[in-house]
């Protein structure tokens, strides 16, 4: 997925891959901004406390760190 912002009045989201795989990243974006993803259907959420030094580390490069832990995961992970 690449998020194109070059235009001020409007976001592009590029979708590139097989087919399926396509459509199913595309569904997901949409149940995000229609408000049914999983941190909102999600049968558990709880909190974790990081001290704001270890935010970076957490996240990772490019949030590398964050997202692989979400992929491994299944769950939705917000840091605030």
């Amino acid at each position: 997925i690449d998020i194109d912002r070059t235009q001020p009045d409007r976001i592009l989201v590029r979708f590139a891959g097989f087919p399926e795989n396509v459509a199913a990243a595309k569904t997901m974006v949409a149940e995000v901004l229609e408000g049914k993803d999983r941190s909102v259907q999600g049968d558990a959420q709880t909190t974790l406390e990081v001290p704001s030094s270890c935010t970076g580390r957490l996240i990772g490069p490019g949030g590398k760190q964050i997202n692989d832990i979400q992929e491994r995961s299944g769950a939705k992970v917000d840091v605030d």
